[in-house]
């Protein structure tokens, strides 16, 4: 009804005319129904002596409504001629601008899809950062158990004094990259592993 006014006054006057119909049906005597065409039928003479009966259109004697109800009944009415937000006789009608309102539509179809694409660029980053926090979790869980790892080995290795395992868990430990290849190496090649590690880390 919002979009277009003059379906409310349509709707009023349907309702309205339902009446006629209904007397037509029930007290006018000659009279049919259409079902496909969804009318009353009746030929001309039928109709006129309906009328001369039933005056100005309306019910019969005992439901006939009162000249002035007649008037506000009659769709031909001249009062409710102009349906409801249309102008008076004399006055321009104005109509909605096309073209304003496409352009409207237009507008908000443009500022929705660009929120909806900044929502999705949002989206991507945030998952690109749990990646990285993520990643980064696993590998400072993989170098404390590689360190762990480093510490067991070196307390059992044969060949190490005391002080070289201590100072081993602090030069090689503190770099994940060479504690990863100490885990790998036999047990021979530790020993020489620390001990080089250990010259170079002197100098």
């Amino acid at each position: 009804l919002k979009a277009d006014p003059h379906i409310k006054f349509k709707v009023k006057i349907l309702k309205k005319q339902l009446s006629y119909v209904l007397e037509i049906m029930q007290n006018g005597c000659g009279f049919g129904w259409d079902d496909e065409k969804k009318m009353v039928t009746g030929d001309r003479e039928t109709y006129m002596g309906w009328a001369k009966e039933t005056p100005e259109g309306g019910s019969t004697a005992e439901t006939q409504p009162t000249s002035e109800q007649a008037k506000e009944n009659l769709p031909e009415s001249h009062e409710n001629t102009n349906p409801p937000g249309s102008s008076r006789p004399g006055q321009k009608r104005t109509y909605p601008d096309d073209d304003a309102l496409e352009s409207g539509l237009i507008s908000v179809s443009n500022t929705i899809a660009k929120f909806l694409e900044a929502e999705q660029e949002n989206a991507k980053t945030m998952n690109g950062l749990q990646r990285a926090f993520m990643h980064e979790a696993q590998v400072h869980e993989q170098t404390s158990a590689n360190r762990t790892k480093l510490l067991e080995i070196l307390q059992n290795i044969k060949g190490l004094t005391t002080e070289e395992v201590v100072m081993a868990v602090r030069v090689i430990g503190g770099d994940a990259g060479k504690t990863e290849l100490f885990i790998q190496l036999r047990d021979d090649y530790k020993v020489v592993f620390v001990r080089q590690e250990l010259e170079a880390a002197k100098k």
